[in-house]
């Protein structure tokens, strides 16, 4: 996903695919973000040799990749580990639309399910003005009996400083959740990374340094929503609004994020609602697709742009 193609868009890769054999890491969901000139968002990579003594607690892990932790446990991305390479569990996209107001992707993976039941459904909106909106929700397949912890994952080079409604942000970068009071901590840990890393010549054992945020809430199921904004000199931060849509928040959400770069409301649909429907400055906007999003500009919708099931 993209804003443009010049060097100061933004760009966004998410990995959701089947893992590849031996290179395979339980990684679905996650996402890589580059704006502004700058890596944003990344994930480790894998370390200069096998030997190295976090290869396996660490850089093969869930952790280290920008998704959500669950329980603390690794994902599960192979349906058997008697049968290597032939089931290896990849997601599903649900939603996709491209267009050069918005592109809109929501995707379900299943690399919880057999460990404790969590179905994950990940939106992702990349808006005109190059900021990012992410979704999450994790609900248990059947019920809804006991209580988890939830991580949603971060890997930064930037240093991020937490603010009010927990805000974290360095001069070139805003991440902006809603429903800051469920967040029960935040936490911020040094990490290893090899990306990105300067290829040496020689050979050399070469590793960088990366920031890892952690954005915990804990109960049966868990809602994130995050904005992800890449910031422009002196830019102040958007501000993210949940809304409360004709239906309930466990079938359906909406938002309204405001800020310098234009007024926007994002919908989605969770369940089997047959449509979600939000007002905002008067004008009512509405959706029966998994997700959508608008731009008002002076009380009328600019654009208007839905994620469609795939056919």
């Amino acid at each position: 996903m993209q804003s443009g193609s010049d060097p100061d868009s933004t760009f966004l890769v998410t990995l959701n695919g089947k893992p590849l054999e031996g290179h395979g890491y339980p990684q679905l969901g996650s996402f890589v973000l580059y704006g502004r000139g700058k890596w944003l968002a990344l994930h480790p990579g894998s370390p200069f040799d096998y030997g190295h003594p976090q290869y396996v607690s660490y850089f093969h892990s869930t952790m280290s990749h920008n998704t959500v932790l669950v329980d603390g446990l690794n994902q599960v991305y192979r349906a058997s580990t008697n049968s290597a390479w032939q089931t290896e569990l990849g997601g599903v996209c649900d939603a996709w639309v491209e267009s050069t107001d918005a592109c809109i992707m929501r995707t379900t993976h299943e690399g919880y399910k057999t460990i404790n039941g969590i179905l994950h459904t990940r939106t992702f909106f990349m808006l005109d003005e190059g900021w990012v909106f992410i979704h999450d929700y994790l609900r248990a397949e059947k019920s809804e009996d006991r209580d988890h912890t939830f991580d949603w994952e971060l890997h930064t080079q930037e240093t991020l400083s937490e603010g009010a409604q927990r805000i974290l942000e360095s001069d070139a970068f805003a991440v902006i959740p809603a429903y800051a009071d469920e967040i029960k901590h935040i936490d911020h840990q040094v990490k290893p990374g090899m990306i990105p890393v300067r290829f040496d010549e020689g050979l050399k054992k070469q590793e960088s340094m990366v920031n890892q945020y952690y954005l915990r809430k804990s109960g049966p199921s868990a809602k994130f929503g995050v904005a992800l904004i890449p910031l422009k000199k002196d830019e102040k931060p958007m501000t993210v609004k949940p809304l409360s849509p004709v239906t309930d928040r466990h079938r359906a959400e909406a938002f309204e994020v405001v800020g310098p770069r234009g007024h926007y409301v994002l919908l989605l649909n969770n369940g089997d609602t047959k449509a979600v429907t939000a007002t905002v400055s008067g004008t009512k906007i509405t959706t029966t697709e998994p997700a959508a999003a608008a731009r008002i500009e002076e009380g009328k919708v600019l654009w208007f742009v839905e994620g469609k099931k795939p056919q």
